[in-house]
């Protein structure tokens, strides 16, 4: 419940000091910065390449949307950082999924191209089969191996190495094709995620539509935005039409 003797300025600076505390809550050495209480991310996708995206606990960020949309006090400062907490809190997660050195090697932005890798294949099966021609070498001139086994070793070896480059070639269209499209998809969605940023960034007034419109846009396309995030929208829409 809201103490009727702290002003709302009081009130609305308090709720920015905890969100602060929840953006920083992996440095426990930030200061405020110019965008208090977010961390500073110019390049959100650089910043994931190198490992420095700011991480937002996710459940603490729902709850504490929620402990707000249950009381009594209103802001649109803090209608405005909570809105920014929620989605910054998705993309920055879903981002470090795509980009992070720490994403898994299934991630397409994250995965060698399909032509390199074939590339690196075929030279990787170039470099082994002449290793074992070198050992079947050493076993025919001091392990007596006949002339014959080895001719047929090393045949052998030759067919398999050069149909498994070639199955390579015939797939790799495909997987060329494949691997284009699920890279255009992420780099669409995390477009669409950023573009929900993006209009909650900065202090300039926003509509409450627009952020909607650029939210369910990403939602549509696979975005599993919180639904506080929904809600709170929701609940300012109720108060004003711009926040």
């Amino acid at each position: 419940m809201l103490d009727r003797n702290v002003s709302a300025n009081d009130e609305a600076a308090r709720w920015l000091d905890d969100i602060f505390y929840l953006t920083c809550w992996d440095d426990l050495e930030a200061e405020p910065s110019s965008q208090y209480p977010f961390p500073v991310v110019y390049n959100p996708y650089q910043s994931a390449r190198s490992g420095r995206l700011p991480e937002y606990p996710r459940r603490e960020c729902e709850q504490y949307t929620g402990a707000y949309l249950d009381g009594e006090f209103r802001a649109p400062t803090v209608d405005r950082a909570l809105c920014r907490l929620l989605i910054e809190q998705e993309f920055f997660a879903f981002l470090s999924t795509q980009l992070s050195p720490d994403a898994p090697a299934s991630a397409p932005l994250r995965q060698m191209g399909s032509i390199a890798a074939w590339f690196l294949g075929a030279l990787t099966t170039a470099i082994l089969l002449v290793i074992c021609y070198v050992m079947i070498w050493a076993a025919h001139k001091w392990l007596g191996l006949p002339e014959g086994w080895a001719f047929g070793i090393g045949a052998t070896i030759t067919a398999l190495s050069l149909f498994s480059v070639a199955l390579g070639l015939v797939f790799l269209p495909f997987t060329f094709i494949r691997q284009q499209k699920l890279r255009k998809e992420r780099r669409t969605l995390l477009t669409a995620q950023n573009d929900a940023r993006i209009a909650v960034l900065g202090s300039d007034p926003v509509s409450v539509q627009r952020v909607r419109t650029v939210v369910e846009r990403s939602a549509d396309m696979g975005t599993v935005w919180p639904q506080s995030l929904f809600a709170l929208l929701d609940d300012i829409a109720i108060r004003s039409a711009r926040f």
